[in-house]
């Protein structure tokens, strides 16, 4: 289905019978024109579908390798209303506005008419145009064209891919607490940390947080992680899962069995306070706490392999230190 979309300009010029230059906005003269697919719910199916906590079923259709969800219309006091096609004419119908910043540097002194709005469609006859930014606002329109799919006769945009993510809140000790939601990723390349997973790491995610309220002492939620109780992703079409999260990345790394060492820099951190109040010898292990999930992404293999093998050592040490510690109590 075509759409048109008119968008405006900025224009610096000087009219009929005057000297000094003016700033104003026009119409464009011809509308930029958007081709929306028009599909059936076989050619765009269904890739996830997911409630959290009481809300309103959300899904996302893949169609072409991109994500779409619902155009909704959301009221106060409603549900959410699914859009059909006059939802996609209700936003075309809004001219687009792209700024030209760089005409008004070039004539700041110029007065400035501002927009004419619908009074006028172009320039008028006989004007002497100074810089026309048309061919910048069409090059800027034809960057910003929203992707819409039409499915069934109802209209869906770009939507972002759900992942689960790990939340803690107030001082610990079930003050606040540890919290397991459905969150969405723009970018699948995006770094969220490693207490996002994707949506066919559930397995995963869950043990992080019953691992990460016990931690905190959060005695009232780690009971609450179970594959019953918590959110789930259902995920039906597995190849729309792309999300590159921080598990998934260590794994491309073929750490295997490390992984889950290596993906908890908490525990990571707790064992070096307690190396430093009883091993002041250790304080490579201290440093090697202080990565954080993103700086050890940075590094290469070598340097990946080196930082390993110096956890390993510290651990096997710190063992041993406290074998030996038993080992002279007793005697």
């Amino acid at each position: 289905m075509r759409f048109e979309w008119r968008y405006t300009y900025e224009a610096a010029y000087v009219p009929p019978r005057c000297r000094k230059p003016r700033l104003g906005e026009f119409h464009c003269s011809a509308p930029h024109v958007v081709d929306v697919p028009e599909l059936t719910l076989a050619q765009a199916p269904v890739a996830f579908r997911w409630a959290d906590r009481g809300e309103a079923e959300k899904v996302r259709h893949l169609f072409d390798g991109k994500l779409y969800t619902p155009m909704v219309e959301r009221n106060a006091n409603t549900p959410d209303v699914h859009l059909g096609v006059e939802g996609i004419e209700k936003w075309f119908a809004q001219p687009c506005r792209p700024s030209d910043a760089p005409i008004r540097e070039l004539y700041p002194d110029a007065e400035d008419k501002g927009s004419y709005g619908d009074k006028i469609s172009a320039l008028p006859s006989g004007t002497n145009i100074l810089v026309s930014g048309e061919l910048r606002a069409m090059a800027a329109v034809q960057e910003e064209e929203p992707d819409f799919i039409i499915i069934d006769g109802m209209a869906y945009w770009r939507g972002s891919e759900p992942c689960y993510e790990i939340n803690t809140f107030g001082f610990s000790g079930n003050h606040g607490g540890t919290g397991f939601f459905i969150e969405t990723v723009s970018n699948p390349d995006d770094d969220k940390g490693s207490d996002c997973f994707r949506a066919d790491e559930r397995e995963e995610a869950l043990a992080c947080a019953v691992e990460t309220a016990t931690n905190r002492g959060d005695t009232n939620d780690a009971p609450r992680f179970t594959d019953a109780d918590a959110p789930r992703i259902e995920v039906l079409i597995p190849e729309a899962v792309r999300f590159r999260s921080h598990l998934f990345r260590l794994r491309e790394m073929g750490l295997g069995p490390l992984t889950t060492m290596l993906m908890q820099t908490r525990l990571l951190e707790k064992c070096a306070k307690d190396l430093q109040t009883m091993m002041e010898r250790h304080s490579d292990l201290i440093n090697v706490a202080g990565y954080r999930t993103k700086d050890l992404l940075k590094l290469d293999g070598s340097g990946l392999s080196g930082l390993i093998e110096k956890v390993q050592e510290s651990a096997s040490e710190w063992e041993a230190l406290k074998a030996s510690t038993a080992t002279k109590r007793e005697g």
